[in-house]
């Protein structure tokens, strides 16, 4: 029942509010004044850190979601058609679709992170380049974060021994997967983000760095599980900070987005991961 109950807070009371500090670091990005906002000061004082408060209204994302769902669909069948040795295995292929659709987990309350993602392109993104077509873009984008995400919630459940995973049984313990079918589906899911990625986004000019930083962030995440394994006595609290997970997916949400809207100015970069990993310690102290 803790599990649960822990499982609800993170979804319902931390994740809606995390996409408003997003907006203002996306609002300070695409108006290019990071350098004198009331939020940050020169790089030679340092940076100063974002207001957080758990006040902080929801921000509405129904738009964002409907845009998410509408390719959905298609998404599925193009990863279930990259691998050429499912046409002939009815049986196969059955499976792979359950095991998209079973992990996708597409209930609102558990998609905040391809919203978030997407929310963040429409924000940065110049108005007059907002076309359907840029938009189904950025929504492969968005779902590809949702499947390395899957992926990595499937290794983390099996690390962690989890029974439960979004109100529901964890994908490993189902009777007829077992851990060592999930870990190679774990790869499956990984390896479609990257089909998505290669098949829409290979003439994207920045398409390289996003590549790199979805892989980058599935890799320190793989390495943070673990460190989590490990028990810290209270004076190594610094040490563990160091390696709070969600400060790779955090930024990755960022970076991204930054990416596929052309904005390739390191010290924005460097900035816009400051603040995330800010976000990432209040959103693990919140769930904690």
């Amino acid at each position: 029942m803790l599990k649960v109950l822990k499982n609800c807070f993170l979804n319902y009371r931390v994740f809606p509010k995390i996409p408003s500090y997003y907006r203002d670091l996306c609002s300070l990005v695409q108006k290019k004044n990071i350098r004198t906002s009331n939020y940050l000061c020169t790089r030679k004082e340092g940076l100063h850190k974002l207001p957080f408060d758990s006040n902080r209204p929801f921000v509405d994302l129904s738009a964002e979601e409907g845009l998410l769902r509408s390719v959905l669909p298609a998404i599925s069948e193009e990863i279930i058609e990259e691998y050429f040795i499912l046409k002939d295995n009815s049986e196969l292929r059955d499976r792979c679709v359950k095991l998209i659709d079973y992990n996708q987990n597409i209930e609102t309350k558990f998609l905040y992170a391809p919203l978030i993602f997407l929310h963040n392109y429409k924000l940065l993104e110049k108005p007059s380049l907002l076309s359907d077509e840029k938009l189904k873009q950025a929504c492969i984008l968005a779902w590809c974060h949702k499947l390395i995400h899957s992926s990595l919630i499937i290794v983390d459940d099996i690390v962690d021994k989890s029974e439960i995973r979004y109100n529901k049984t964890a994908w490993y313990q189902l009777t007829d997967i077992g851990k060592d079918a999930a870990i190679v589906d774990a790869a499956f899911l990984l390896n479609g983000a990257i089909f998505l990625l290669q098949n829409h986004l290979r003439s994207h000019p920045h398409e390289y760095s996003m590549h790199k930083h979805f892989l980058r962030a599935h890799a320190l995440l793989n390495l943070c599980g673990i460190s989590e394994m490990k028990k810290f006595n209270i004076n190594e609290l610094e040490k563990y900070q160091t390696t709070v997970d969600t400060k790779f997916y955090i930024f990755n949400l960022l970076s991204t987005a930054m990416f596929l809207t052309n904005v390739t100015d390191g010290y924005l970069h460097e900035v816009g991961e400051e603040i995330c990993n800010d976000i990432s310690r209040f959103l693990k102290i919140q769930v904690r």
